[in-house]
């Protein structure tokens, strides 16, 4: 026990010396008056865990929480890999913005999807047709994104769809 208290002593010593300190949680969002919780704060995450293990009815709920978690509120080469691979190369991304037509097309996996490092408040997670999972959130003031993951025996859950509405 006194080595290891020891170690842990070391390595927080190191990490103060070396001007490393853990990133602060995001505050809550405030969009004309509302608050809005931060999806990554420990409370907001086990209700969307939760949220993710009802819309998908069980299936696979750990991976389908591991990859959103990844987007959300990882940040980093594992964290951009590990979403990486839950998408094709290529997605549709549907969007729209106030007073313009709705827009569908094809965008590079790589570059849509890269972790938000927690930059997402107001966490919805829903069931969608065919058995997918709908996941969206606030990207700030005045835009929403989402996601439409869908889940297949052989491959697990991929992501299928981006989108985003703007104000």
């Amino acid at each position: 026990m006194p080595v290891r208290r020891t170690v842990l002593a070391a390595l927080l010593v190191s990490a103060i010396a070396s001007g490393a300190r853990a990133a602060e949680p995001l505050r809550d969002l405030d969009v004309r008056g509302t608050p809005l919780r931060a999806a990554c704060v420990p409370e907001a995450w086990r209700a969307a865990v939760a949220a993710l293990h009802g819309a998908s009815a069980g299936r696979d709920t750990a991976v389908l929480a591991t990859t959103v978690r990844a987007l959300l509120c990882g940040e980093g080469r594992a964290d951009s890999a590990l979403v990486q691979r839950a998408a094709p190369a290529r997605l549709v991304q549907v969007s729209e913005g106030t007073g313009e037509p709705r827009q569908r097309v094809r965008v590079d996996a790589a570059e849509a999807l890269q972790p938000l490092a927690g930059a997402a408040w107001d966490l919805q997670v829903r069931a969608a047709a065919a058995g997918d999972v709908q996941v969206s959130w606030q990207a700030n003031e005045a835009c929403v994104r989402g996601l439409r993951l869908r889940h297949r025996p052989a491959t697990g859950w991929r992501i299928v769809e981006l989108s985003s509405a703007c104000d």
